[in-house]
């Protein structure tokens, strides 16, 4: 079993006056990246990730951390950090961690 990131659901934002979707099976994430490893036994790693979807005004982005621990992974923070002049975020991105099953490849 490994832990993901899943988008639960589509990001809704305004432009000039239309409500847009963005689909969550199109905002695609960026690998993750080690922010702080575990110092002491009890501690985890929290990891960041990139969350981009495509407006026409240009890419929206989301950077979401979360702490893979010892007990259930958890996310630690979602916050928007990069959108084009002109777009407001009406249903902002939303995420959970995921348990998924996956087959080692035998050589």
């Amino acid at each position: 079993m490994a832990s993901m990131i899943e988008v639960t659901q589509d990001v809704v934002y305004e432009l000039s006056g239309k409500k847009i979707t963005i689909p969550a099976d199109s905002i695609v994430q960026s690998s993750s990246e080690l922010l702080e490893a575990q110092k002491f036994k009890e501690d985890g790693e929290i990891y960041a990730s990139l969350f981009t979807g495509a407006t026409q005004a240009g890419a929206v982005v989301w950077r979401v951390t979360a702490d893979y621990g010892f007990t259930t992974p958890s996310i630690d923070g979602l916050e928007l950090v990069e959108c084009p002049e002109g777009i407001e975020i009406i249903q902002s991105l939303a995420v959970e961690i995921v348990e998924v099953d996956y087959e080692e490849d035998e050589c």
